[in-house]
């Protein structure tokens, strides 16, 4: 309500017209109201505080789920690997083994070559190698000089001589 500015004095009011002052009363119920907001602050403060620090509790649990899980994940991965590098390393032995058998036949290449171009499959040479091995049963000897003795027959014989077979 607004109220008319005069020179009479209300009980009630808070302005002073001569001085043009606002007068306040004094209150003793707004000494108690201070105290009151004090400790209303203060209850506030320690309640946000226990928040604060369940908040924070359970920040640091889940942290320590998620790192625990992290560190579960990075094993499993680890055991992978760990795997990975097993099957690896046994492929690499295994290539090993092959490349050393193939490079104890590697002098035979040439040989097989020339009688690949000569038009003669294995099947052909069977016949010859099983002569040879009896040969090395009957004489008593070592299969390289079982083939040499039967290359110098083959040479002697008259079908080696003439050139004409059967």
């Amino acid at each position: 309500m607004l109220r008319k500015y005069s020179n009479d004095s209300d009980s009630d009011s808070d302005f002073n017209s001569d001085s043009f002052t606002v007068n306040k009363k004094p209150d003793k119920d707004n000494d108690n109201d201070d105290d009151d907001n004090n400790e209303f602050d203060e209850q506030q403060q320690h309640n946000w505080d226990e928040a604060w620090k369940a908040r924070m509790l359970r920040t640091l649990i889940e942290d320590r789920k998620q790192r625990q899980l992290d560190l579960q994940n990075i094993e499993q991965e680890k055991q992978k690997l760990d795997q990975q590098k097993r099957l690896i390393e046994k492929a690499q032995h295994d290539l090993e083994i092959k490349e050393s058998k193939f490079v104890r036949y590697e002098p035979l290449i040439p040989s097989v070559k020339e009688l690949m171009d000569m038009g003669i499959t294995f099947d052909l040479i069977l016949p010859y190698i099983e002569t040879i091995r009896e040969k090395v049963v009957l004489e008593n000897i070592d299969s390289s000089r079982a083939a040499y003795n039967l290359t110098l027959e083959l040479k002697l014989s008259p079908i080696g001589r003439n050139g004409t077979s059967y």
